[in-house]
This record gives structure tokens, sequence and C-alpha cells, in this order.
């Protein structure tokens, strides 16, 4: 069986190419009739996520720019499904430009040293061509993966999302019970008036979310959009709510999918 250094160097372009292409449409087949909705859902991140995520060069790049007077501001919020049709019309556009520039390259090009050796990850130098080769099919592999990530949101979506309500007492139980901080171990997000998250402080590993007067919609909001990704979110609320634990808690019961509100001084769990 001949490989890919028994061609000549056109058709090993030309392979890259094909490859690219099969590649390109499988993505856009994985796809297809895809909710915006669930183009957001997954798996948790990693620590290597994370930081990537707040290495905000981008966000103090704008902000540099509008305190020296620029007459731009930050780009407007869209939709999820407004976002996710830019970010694959901008992904078109970089295919594209990847094939053009491909196209473009002579002999000469393709023999020029790309990559060096990677003794860390026993990984070999390569030139341009043998790069190309490896990278064609990568497109196609993330096909695949969108595919099974697609099949994990399915399978998430048909169940239950919910919404944790915990009453603290924190007059009477100025030491929270250890039922409660079993609870809010596992929580990813805990939302909490000021006064309830100093009681709690050091007391949860969740990411926590002030809640304000002004900003209970956000934090309702936010609640959704967390628990629909399979995060654990919690609103801690006093014994005797405040307007804004009340505000919150209604709006919480009429637009999440499930509210559960725990209360230990009560003899039943609520399901709303």
């Amino acid at each position: 069986m001949s490989t890919n250094s028994d061609l000549s160097l056109s058709k090993r372009k030309l392979k890259v190419l094909e490859n690219l292409d099969k590649g390109h449409a499988a993505l856009h087949k994985s796809l297809s009739d895809l909710d915006p909705e669930d183009a957001f859902l997954g798996t948790r991140w990693s620590v290597w996520d994370v930081i990537k995520h707040l290495d905000s060069e981008g966000f103090v790049d704008t902000l540099e720019s509008i305190s020296q007077g620029a007459a731009h501001l930050f780009p407007p919020f869209t939709s999820r499904a407004e976002k996710l049709k830019l970010d694959i019309s901008h992904l078109d556009q970089t295919f594209l430009r990847f094939k053009t520039l491909i196209e473009s390259m002579s002999e000469e090009q393709l023999l020029r040293e790309a990559t060096p050796e990677n003794t860390y990850n026993t990984f070999p130098a390569l030139n341009m061509i043998e790069l190309l080769e490896r990278f064609s099919n990568h497109e196609s592999n993330h096909a695949i993966q969108i595919e099974k990530t697609l099949t994990y949101v399915k399978a998430f979506n048909a169940r239950e999302k919910v919404v944790t309500i915990i009453t603290l007492n924190t007059d009477i139980d100025p030491i929270v019970p250890d039922d409660i901080l079993g609870m809010m171990k596992h929580a990813d997000y805990l939302a909490a008036t000021l006064p309830i998250l100093d009681v709690l402080e050091g007391k949860f590993a969740a990411l926590p979310i002030q809640l304000l007067d002004n900003n209970y919609k956000e934090v309702v909001a936010r609640l959704i959009r967390e628990s629909k990704a399979g995060l654990w979110v919690v609103l801690c609320i006093s014994s005797q709510p405040s307007r804004v634990e009340s505000n919150c808690i209604t709006l919480a019961t009429q637009q999440c999918e499930k509210v559960i509100h725990y209360n230990p001084h009560s003899t039943n769990d609520e399901n709303i």
C-alpha cells in the first residue's frame, strides 16, 4: 500500500484539499438543525479552559481604546442564535482563506520547514506538506466530537433542570447545619444577599453571586442558564425573606423548569 510520501507533491496537496473539503462538509452536517441553546451546553470547563477564558486581552484592549477617546463602544449583546450564526460564518471565511493559501503554495513552499522537533511530546519535525497532511482531518475529527457532545446534551435535556433554594435562619443557627454545608459543598453557583454570603464565607466552594435590589432578574436568568448547562445552582435566602429575596423566589418559580425549596426547619421539602 502506498503512503502519502510516495505521491508527488501536487497530488499530496490535492489530497490535503480533498480532506479539508470532506471535513468541512462533515462539520456543517454535525451543525445542521442545531438548536442554538444546545450549542452552548456541554461538560464542565477544565482548568485550562478557565485560564484561557480569564485572559481578557480583547476586553482590556477595547477598554484602553475607549478610555483614550475612541468613538466606538463594545459590540452589542446578541442572542445565542445570532452569535452562533456569526461564529460559523467567521469559521467559513477562515476555512476559505486556509484553502486559498494551500492552493497557492508552490512545491518549494510545501517543502519548507514548518515545525521543529518537540522531544517533550515525541513530535517530529515537519515540513509544510507534512503538517498540512496531519491537519487536513482536523475538522472531521471535531465534527465527530460535536456529534458526541450533542448526544450528551440530548440525553441531559431529558432530565430535570433544578434550581435549589435553601432557607437559612442565621439568628437561630449561627453555625450552619452540617446537612446544608454538605449540599453547598457540591454546588457550582451560590446566589445570596451579602449578609448571607458573609455568614457562609469559607463554607462553600461554589462561585458566589451577590443578590442585590437591582439585579435579581439578572441573577435568576443566570441560575436558569447554568442549570440548563448541567451545573447545580443554589439560592440561599433568609427565614424571613427580604423584598429582593421574595422577588427572586417568585421569578425563579415562574421561569425555572423546576425549583426545590429546602428548609431545614420544615418537615417537608417543596417541589415548586
